[in-house]
C-alpha cells in the first residue's frame, strides 16, 4: 500500500491499494484506524459504496467478469485474493463501525453507462471480448504485485476506448476529491493503485510519505 497527503496540514490522506489483495486490505484497515478520518471516500461508484455497506450486514454472492477472474488468478501469485476487494470492504467497515460516511468518488451508474457507450463503442467491445482468451494465456512477467497492476493496466489500455473511459473516471474522482477537501473535514481517500499516481499529480499541494 502507498500513502500520501494531499494537503499541507495533513488533513487529507490518500491510500493507494491493490484491488483484491487481502494484505493491502489489512494495511488500509490499519491506516484508517491510525488516521481517524471523519469522511472516507473510495474510487467506487455511489451505488457500490451503498452495496458494500449492505454486504457487511448481509453478505451476498458477488459476480465477477471473465477479465476479473483472469486478473485475480494472476494476482494470487503475490498473496491471498478476495472479492469484494478487501481495500473497499475495510473502508466500508471503518465507516460502519465509526459512524462516518463512505463516499463513492467514481461516476454513478447512469453517467458511467453513458461514458461507456460514448468511449468504448461496439467495435472496441468486440475487440475486448475477442482478446479475452489471449489475455488468459498471456504470461505476465511481473516480479511484484505493484508491477503486475501496471502490466495489467497497459494490457487493458491496448483498447483505446477503455483507456479513454478510465481517464474520464479519473477526472470524476479528482473533481470529487477536491470538492470533499473543500468541506474541511478530516478525509481519507481509498484509491485503487491504477489511479493513485495520476490522482496525486492532479491534486495541487500534495506531500508524500
Amino acid at each position: 500500500m502507498k500513502k500520501s497527503y494531499l494537503d499541507g496540514n495533513g488533513n487529507t490522506v490518500i491510500l493507494g491499494a491493490i484491488k483484491g489483495l487481502v494484505s493491502d486490505g489489512n494495511e488500509v484497515r490499519d491506516a484508517l484506524r491510525d488516521f481517524r478520518p471523519e469522511t472516507v471516500a473510495a474510487t467506487i461508484s455511489p451505488e457500490e459504496a451503498e452495496g458494500l455497506l449492505k454486504f457487511l450486514d448481509s453478505p451476498f454472492e458477488v459476480s465477477i467478469s471473465d477479465y476479473e477472474t483472469i486478473y485475480g488468478v494472476n494476482l494470487s501469485r503475490f498473496g491471498e485474493v478476495m472479492v469484494p476487494p478487501p481495500m473497499f470492504i475495510e473502508a466500508a467497515r471503518y465507516c460502519k463501525e465509526n459512524g462516518v460516511p463512505l463516499v463513492g468518488l467514481d461516476m454513478d451508474d447512469e453517467h458511467y453507462n453513458e461514458a461507456y457507450r460514448r468511449s468504448v463503442g461496439t467495435m472496441a467491445l468486440v475487440r475486448h471480448s475477442l482478446r479475452k482468451n489471449r489475455v488468459a494465456r498471456k504470461v505476465f512477467t511481473s516480479s511484484s504485485a505493484e508491477e503486475f497492476v501496471d502490466e495489467w493496466k497497459r494490457e487493458m489500455w491496448k483498447v483505446k476506448g477503455f483507456r479513454v473511459l478510465d481517464m474520464l473516471r479519473q477526472d470524476e474522482v479528482v473533481r470529487n476529491i477536491r470538492r470533499l477537501m473543500g468541506e474541511g473535514r478530516r478525509l481519507a481517500v481509498v484509491c485503487e493503485l491504477e489511479m493513485y499516481s495520476d490522482v496525486l499529480s492532479s491534486i495541487a499541494g500534495k506531500s508524500s510519505e
